[in-house]
């Protein structure tokens, strides 16, 4: 029975968190820090799809400016194609005028000629050949009529020349300027086009680190979900740790105070002499202080000063055994080695064999874990506990 109450209380007094694996609150402020990595790659994986969609907005901005680029080109190429098709036309007619004028002016000279050869006596006889008045005036008329239209002819083919070289010349002009404005066209197309290049360069670009970026944030939550599935399943490890060690715990400290077989304890290995003294004075039943000597190795029994007293006094440590529990803390005090502290940090505050007040009436010895080593009250006996309330403690050497 000893024997196996001994392992008992050696297994609770084991710290969980001792263990070579991290912690569930460990593995919880790991997966903690991932979701913030998460959630920076996340804020970076937006911005960038940001800027993906401004360069977007400009691609298509870009798209339609070269659009209405491309159709002023193509009007101006056609009103270009409009001239050069006026130009042969009117080069055309001016041949045309110019071969008629060619031979107006060869039939003038024709009869011009002929004229020259006539001479006077061949106006002279057809004037006289004339039957009657009327007629010689009808061949006057006549000859004169014929001299007047071949000059006004002439003069009005020449006149068509001059316009239509005119015309010419303004559609040469015509044509030019459109030819330059069709180069200052084709030069701002280019322009736009390597504008283009570069902007659907600058997306793909981007693109490539929004790829990048949404990759290593599904990695990070992958990540993350792991080691959360890790917590959980630490946390399920230490729960079922802490179940079996709290029962344990209760079989041991119901089989001492069921007035058993009280034997002292070995205490873990490792453990501080104050720690070790404290186990090897378990199963001693509560004593006060007027009922009979309650302090030394060598005592019947203990309350808790005399019990926390006689680990310190069998360390070599000078404790004072006669005191109440505010005199150990005045104790403890007066050596500097007093520390603040409540449930929810003694085991971060608190070393084992440390002095541990409940409250102003009640001291035991810090163990670890959460667990302490005290005389409860009387009818009871020295036990392992969980520490049930703290107001502070310390070193009580």
């Amino acid at each position: 029975m000893a024997a196996l109450l001994a392992g008992a209380l050696a297994l609770t007094a084991l710290p969980v968190t001792a263990l070579a694996d991290p912690t569930s609150q460990e593995l919880g402020e790991q997966a903690d820090k991932l979701a913030e990595e998460r959630e920076e790659l996340t804020a970076q994986r937006e911005a960038l799809e940001g800027q993906l969609a401004d360069a977007q907005v400009r691609l298509e901005e870009l798209g339609e400016q070269i659009a209405a680029i491309q159709a002023e080109l193509m009007e101006a190429e056609e009103r270009l194609e409009d001239t050069r098709n006026q130009i042969a036309e009117t080069s055309a007619q001016i041949e045309a005028t110019r071969s008629e004028l060619a031979e107006r002016r060869e039939a003038l000279g024709t009869h011009m000629r002929g004229s020259y050869k006539m001479g006077s006596t061949g106006m002279i006889d057809t004037l006289m050949g004339a039957t009657s008045f009327e007629d010689l005036i009808n061949r006057i008329y006549y000859l004169d009529k014929i001299s007047e239209q071949s000059a006004t002819d002439i003069s009005e083919i020449d006149r068509l020349e001059g316009e239509l070289t005119a015309h010419e010349a303004e559609l040469e002009e015509q044509q030019a300027r459109q030819q330059d404005e069709i180069e200052m066209t084709e030069a701002k197309m280019a322009e736009y086009e390597a504008k283009v290049a570069e902007a659907q360069e600058f997306y793909a670009a981007l693109d490539a680190e929004v790829q990048e970026a949404l990759a290593a944030e599904e990695a990070k939550r992958a990540e993350e979900e792991a080691k959360r599935a890790e917590q959980e399943e630490a946390k399920k490890a230490e729960d079922e740790a802490a179940r079996r060690a709290e029962e344990a715990r209760r079989a041991a400290i119901e089989a001492m105070n069921a007035g058993g077989d009280q034997q002292p304890v070995e205490a873990p290995a490792g453990s501080s002499d104050v720690v070790a003294n404290a186990y090897s004075l378990i199963g001693r039943p509560y004593k006060t202080w007027w009922s009979g000597r309650n302090y030394g190795p060598d005592a019947p029994g203990y309350d808790c000063c005399g019990l926390a007293a006689t680990a310190y006094q069998m360390a070599g440590y000078s404790t004072p055994y006669q005191t109440p529990v505010t005199g150990l803390m005045s104790w403890v005090r007066s050596r500097g080695n007093w520390r603040d502290c409540n449930l929810s940090n003694v085991d971060s505050v608190l070393n084992p064999g440390d002095l541990l007040f409940c409250s102003t009436g009640h001291v035991a010895i810090y163990i670890g874990n959460g667990q302490m080593i005290h005389a409860p009250y009387p009818g009871r006996y020295v036990c392992v506990a969980p520490i049930y309330a703290c107001i502070g403690g310390g070193f009580g050497g």
